[in-house]
């Protein structure tokens, strides 16, 4: 985004950090940042990966936890009922269904 408006000519300023990058020191400071910034990140991306390859190795699963089976035969139940109510809303201009938009009395 800096470089886009770098190439129109148009200057940077944090308020905050007291960043300005039309001069050349300002451009050095907010290029350490970002290269600090870069590094902190590909960090963490780099130790969440060996966390989760060492709960692999103790035999640990991520992920969220199986339905329970009833309620996967409740969900297949429902479904059908769910395409129907798809098919026969209409849309309005607003985009939401029609029965959204009504009230019930």
């Amino acid at each position: 985004m800096v470089g886009k408006l770098e190439a129109a000519g148009v200057g940077f300023e944090s308020i905050t950090e007291q960043i300005e990058t039309s001069s050349v020191a300002g451009r050095l400071v907010f290029h350490v940042f970002a290269a600090l910034a870069e590094f902190e990140r590909r960090l963490i991306v780099e130790c969440t990966h060996a966390d989760l390859a060492a709960a692999r190795a103790q035999g640990r699963k991520g992920g969220r936890p199986a339905l329970a089976p009833e309620k996967v035969a409740a969900i297949r139940r429902w479904r059908p009922a769910i395409g129907r109510c798809r098919k026969y809303a209409k849309r309005s201009r607003s985009g939401a269904a029609r029965f959204t938009n009504t009230r019930r009395g």
